[in-house]
């Protein structure tokens, strides 16, 4: 089901079937109680099946649910239990079969109206005494003779899926969220049955590429999107979300983000910009959190000095780590005429870039070789800490109790960042295969032959296209070979596998190389594969 064209959405599903409701009369709350003298009413099995129903298709407010207007003398109808598809309850005295027809059933008519019923079919249960004072001992497959199936399938075959936007606020009464822990789960406390009053949603995500960016801090902008089974699509692509998609958005989410919402060269930090306030940058961290929880994905181009005081506050962030994050922050020239710095005095052209470097960095003193470091350690507290410090506090209040459970120290952190970044090694020992015979095994040594090539950036880019994630949060990636020839002849890649078609008909290396350089240098990724 797609929203609205030219709109960012997502849906909710229920994870639970309108067939196969049970009867909670046992588990009432207050609202639910009966009174003694054995009450009657609409509480029946005919009338449970059909009025939750009919209230789904239009979206009449509930305050109308109570024009079905004393159903009896003093019937009182339960509001929460339309919204929760229980039935609907009345509370004590309800006219017994022996009653005659009342003119309060013109609320009973009304509402059936309402709810698109064909006049001939309420004007058969007038003509047969259908009324409020019967309903409760008619069969469900005699009422159906009277109220057919109106919008589709009826009851089994109704489709639930609800369409939500992020403006809307579902009650806690209603909805219980599961909740989530990165502690393994009791097996035997799972076993256990749910609630009926609990119920999982899914949500599905559906994204422009092109405006991916700002329509994921709109839709993280909800707080209980944290709390959701969040699956995502991309709009006019064809790609079904089975993590491969998941891991692309959170990939392509952070690649722009730090390309055109941060500073740094190889790490970066965020920058404030006048457009993002509370709202965004929290949203920003439900998203760093989210990605890491569900995909294992986290950026490590932010620098870890950010990260870890987003993680564990700026005190716990040590003078090493500082200027560590502050050397891979800036540009390549400006980190080796400061190595030079720190090892000699230097003199000359040198001098003079140094200083440039210090003045535009707000250093007002004139270090020597002595204090250079420390006064280096104080420019990345500024830089680190300082500059980006309105949006450091807003993505620690949502992401920092989350990624505490992930990195319990600094350490724990630092070994994240190491074991995600992509090698050499690490990919060629990822890749598994099975070649059936020598040109399978030749195209498979091109391969490995093609990543022993590849600079980080290429690594990086290799990665994303075979699992839509330009870190390593998969185990491994699978070959399989095609017999590919001419024009058709190109590797395909499966990002949720992660799979990889490589064809076997590759007669030098050079062809490889030249195919693969045309994927990674398009920048452009899409989902064009159901």
């Amino acid at each position: 089901m797609r929203l609205g064209e030219g709109g960012s959405g997502y849906l909710l599903c229920r994870s639970r079937e309108i067939s196969g409701r049970k009867n909670r009369s046992q588990q009432r709350g207050d609202s639910g109680e009966v009174s003694s003298g054995k009450p009657r009413g609409v509480t029946g099995k005919a009338l449970s099946g059909f009025l939750p129903v009919y209230s789904r298709f239009l979206p009449t407010p509930l305050s109308q649910i109570s024009q079905i207007s004393q159903i009896s003398s003093s019937a009182t109808l339960n509001p929460k239990a339309a919204v929760t598809g229980d039935k609907l309850e009345a509370m004590p005295a309800m006219a017994t079969s022996s009653t005659p027809v009342l003119p309060q059933d013109d609320g009973l008519w009304i509402f059936l109206r309402n709810r698109g019923v064909p006049e001939e079919s309420i004007q058969k249960m007038q003509q047969d005494h259908i009324d409020s004072s019967v309903i409760d001992e008619i069969e469900d497959a005699t009422m159906a003779s009277y109220i057919p199936a109106y919008g589709g399938p009826f009851l089994g075959d109704l489709d639930d899926t609800l369409i939500h936007e992020p403006i809307l606020t579902i009650e806690e009464d209603q909805i219980t969220p599961p909740t989530y822990t990165s502690t393994p789960i009791d097996e035997t406390a799972s076993a256990r049955p749910a609630s009926p009053a609990s119920e999982l949603l899914h949500v599905t995500v559906k994204l422009h590429r092109v405006t991916l960016l700002d329509e994921l801090i709109a839709q993280f902008k909800d707080e209980a999107m944290m709390t959701y089974s969040v699956k995502y699509s991309f709009i006019d692509e064809m790609g079904a979300d089975a993590d491969g998609v998941s891991r692309d958005v959170y990939a392509a989410f952070w690649t722009e983000f730090l390309d055109c919402a941060a500073e740094g060269a190889d790490v970066r930090v965020p920058s404030l910009s006048p457009k993002w306030q509370e709202e965004e940058w929290k949203s920003v961290g439900r998203i760093l959190a989210k990605g890491l929880k569900d995909q294992g994905y986290f950026p490590f181009r932010l620098a870890q000095a950010f990260t870890a005081a987003v993680i564990f506050g700026e005190h716990s962030v040590l003078p090493d780590l500082l200027f560590d994050s502050l050397m891979l922050y800036l540009g390549q020239s400006e980190r080796d005429l400061l190595s030079t710095a720190l090892q000699e005095a230097v003199v000359g052209d040198d001098e003079e870039e140094l200083l440039d470097l210090m003045d535009r960095m707000g250093v007002r003193t004139v270090p020597t070789p002595d204090n250079l470091k420390a006064v280096l350690v104080q420019v990345a507290h500024k830089q680190m800490i300082q500059h980006p410090k309105y949006a450091l506090d807003n993505i620690a209040e949502v992401a920092g109790p989350i990624l505490r459970k992930f990195f319990p120290s600094v350490q724990d952190m630092k070994k994240l960042y190491e074991d995600i970044k992509p090698t050499t090694r690490k990919m060629i020992k990822m890749i598994t295969a099975s070649p059936a015979n020598s040109a399978e095994n030749q195209s498979l040594r091109f391969l490995h032959q093609y990543i022993r090539g590849l600079d980080e950036i290429g690594l990086r880019k290799l990665m994303r296209f075979l699992t839509g994630s330009d870190i390593i949060c998969v185990k491994e990636i699978t070959v399989t070979f095609t017999s590919l020839e001419g024009l058709a002849r190109r590797p395909i890649a499966h990002t949720c596998g992660p799979t990889v078609e490589l064809p076997s008909t590759y007669n030098s290396y050079p062809e490889l190389r030249a195919e693969m350089k045309a994927i990674l240098s398009s920048n452009t990724y899409v989902m064009d594969i159901a």
